[in-house]
């Protein structure tokens, strides 16, 4: 990995270069979002799951766990 260190105001900011074009292109599908870490990269995503947002969540069915009934006037 290439490393770069640039001095700002006597100190060393250090950029992998490398690391900054994992994004790019964005390699997460379905709308995912490519979020950088260092030295690698990960895809978050809704509705989607697998390490590239490749696989459709099973859909999760609301349950009832009880009722509520409004007052009614008498």
């Amino acid at each position: 990995a290439s490393v770069i260190i640039l001095p700002v105001s006597g100190v060393g900011l250090s950029v992998d270069v490398q690391s900054s074009f994992l994004c790019k292109p964005n390699p997460c599908l379905n709308q995912g979002v490519c979020i950088l870490g260092p030295g690698s990269y990960r895809c978050e995503c809704h509705g989607w799951e697998g390490p590239h947002c490749e696989s459709s969540k099973p859909q999760q069915t609301p349950t009832v766990t009880g009722l509520v009934r409004s007052a009614q006037p008498r």
